[in-house]
């Protein structure tokens, strides 16, 4: 009985620090600025393809507008980042091409960034942009 209380309150915790909140629990606050941003560097995660390329495309707003960005071929995995206006929708696209296998895999990401005045949880008063990295 006091064990699965226990397991319910770790459950709890888990929960609460890991929940999808926009900001999340923890802030990064080496970002901080202390003047409103207007615009943010945005941020595509690309997994390693060792067999093959990687397409990546970004459209502004959802993909069935067919508003593209951007468009690059990468063959490493690495992150590439955007300097663009805040509060916009960008949806990424990653396909990876895999040579050994005749094969193609889509990943898709679509992110919102913003920008917080955050008060309290930072050592001075700052601004945070989040919801700007894609992990593809």
């Amino acid at each position: 009985m006091k064990s699965d209380i226990f397991i319910i309150i770790i459950f709890l915790i888990l929960i609460f620090i890991f929940s999808c909140e926009e900001q999340g629990f923890l802030l990064p606050c080496k970002d901080c600025t202390t003047g409103e941003p207007t615009e943010a560097y945005i941020e595509a995660k690309l997994d390693f393809n060792a067999n093959g390329s990687t397409r990546v495309q970004i459209y502004e707003g959802n993909i069935e507008d067919n508003v593209l960005f951007g468009t690059w071929d990468a063959t490493s995995s690495s992150a590439f980042y955007w300097h663009v206006p805040l509060n916009k929708k960008y949806t990424f696209k990653a396909t990876y091409f895999v040579a050994m296998y005749d094969d193609t895999y889509i990943a898709l990401d679509a992110i919102t960034p913003r920008v917080k005045f955050e008060k309290s949880r930072c050592d001075d008063p700052c601004y945070i942009v989040y919801d700007k990295v894609a992990n593809l």
